[in-house]
C-alpha cells in the first residue's frame, strides 16, 4: 500500500508482533500514524511465524489498539507455508486487495 504522498509503506510486523493475535504492543500504528489512500490498495505482509489454520484480519486501529474497522476478516492461512523466524527470506508473502474506505481518522 501507498500512504497519502504515494510513498510504499513497510511495517515491522514480526517486531511489533506480541502473544498469540494482534499487535498489542503499546506501539500502535507501528509506532506512528500512516494515512492511507482511499481506493483499493493492494496491501502486502509477510508470515514470519506460522500459525498454521489461523487466519489473518485486516483492520483500522485506533490509539488504544482497538480494531475500528474491520476491512476484511478470516483471510486464509497458507499451511504450506514454513518462515523460520529471523530468516527474512523464508518468510511467506501475503497480498490482499481490499477498498480502503474515505473516512477521516482523529489517529
Amino acid at each position: 500500500a501507498n500512504d497519502e504522498s504515494g510513498n510504499h509503506i513497510t511495517f515491522d510486523n514480526t517486531g511489533n508482533k506480541y502473544a498469540a493475535c494482534g499487535p498489542q504492543s503499546g506501539k500502535w500504528g507501528f509506532g506512528t500514524v500512516t494515512t492511507l489512500q482511499p481506493g483499493w490498495n493492494t496491501i502486502s505482509w509477510e508470515e514470519s511465524i506460522s500459525h498454521k489454520g489461523s487466519p489473518f484480519r485486516l483492520a483500522l486501529l485506533d490509539q488504544t489498539e482497538t480494531a475500528r474497522i474491520v476491512l476484511l476478516d478470516h483471510i486464509p492461512h497458507n499451511d504450506e507455508s514454513t518462515p523460520i523466524f529471523n530468516i527474512e527470506s523464508t518468510y511467506y508473502t501475503y497480498k490482499m486487495s481490499i477498498n480502503i474506505p474515505d473516512v477521516k481518522c482523529s489517529q
